[in-house]
């Protein structure tokens, strides 16, 4: 397992657990305020890393997968705390930690285990989120077009550094939304120019038990914009899933 930070103890019958995912670039620490808000509901927390990340260990050529390969590292910590006698989750992703905790969510193997999902800032079309990040740039969107093939087939991936290809359109969590099953609850900023709010409102809506925490922040920074709301709205949420 990579490396992990254990936060506070155990208590609604040792069976409970979260599990906090930072974005790319940057920290476990950046996890900390969702945290606090499953501290406040004794719910203790393991705090992971992943592969090629600021804080975790060389990988393969030491490239992100854009939270693919990475997802194997957040499952290896579910399999950790199974193995010590955990069986419900609480999975919080923060951008590209998205990517690594709703193909959990939305999997055979743990969906039922799964009690509820925190996201901030998430990305959950790496397509539009890339149309964005040209925009933000000025660059022409129908870039996105061209590029993403090239991380999609096995050689071309081999081409630009990766280990192995991407499945970029299975990582379509506006389009798998379906899929998702467990209580989701979204923070996400209508200023984000990283990660389109719009996503985060399509795939509330396709959740049945989604709901959308909006602000008029920028990229995962909707906690510092209002911090009260941010930490009241999570409370609640995962008091109504314990």
């Amino acid at each position: 397992m990579t490396p992990a930070w254990s936060i506070g103890k155990a208590t609604h019958g040792h069976d409970l657990w979260a599990v906090h995912v930072h974005g790319a670039g940057s920290t476990r620490a950046g996890t900390l305020r969702g945290v606090l808000a499953a501290e406040e509901t004794a719910v203790p927390s393991l705090v992971v890393t992943y592969r090629n990340s600021m804080e975790g260990p060389r990988f393969g050529r030491g490239r992100s997968h854009l939270g693919y390969a990475e997802a194997r590292d957040v499952e290896a910590a579910l399999l950790h705390l199974e193995d010590a006698g955990v069986r419900r989750f609480l999975l919080f992703g923060w951008s590209m930690g998205a990517q690594t905790v709703l193909p959990l969510a939305a999997s055979q193997r743990w969906r039922e285990r799964v009690v509820g999902v925190v996201l901030d800032s998430p990305a959950l079309s790496w397509e539009s989120t890339l149309r964005a990040n040209l925009h933000a740039a000025h660059l022409p969107a129908a870039l996105a077009t061209s590029a993403l093939p090239w991380i999609e087939s096995a050689r071309r991936a081999r081409m630009v550094g990766l280990d192995e290809p991407v499945p970029i359109s299975r990582m379509d969590w506006v389009a798998r939304a379906p899929e998702i099953v467990a209580p989701l609850l979204v923070h996400h900023g209508t200023a984000d120019t990283s990660t389109p709010f719009s996503d985060a409102e399509k795939l509330v809506d396709a959740v049945p038990a989604g709901s959308l925490v909006a602000t008029s922040a920028g990229h995962t920074v909707n906690w510092n914009v209002d911090p009260d709301r941010w930490n009241s709205a999570t409370v609640q949420f995962l008091t109504s899933v314990l």
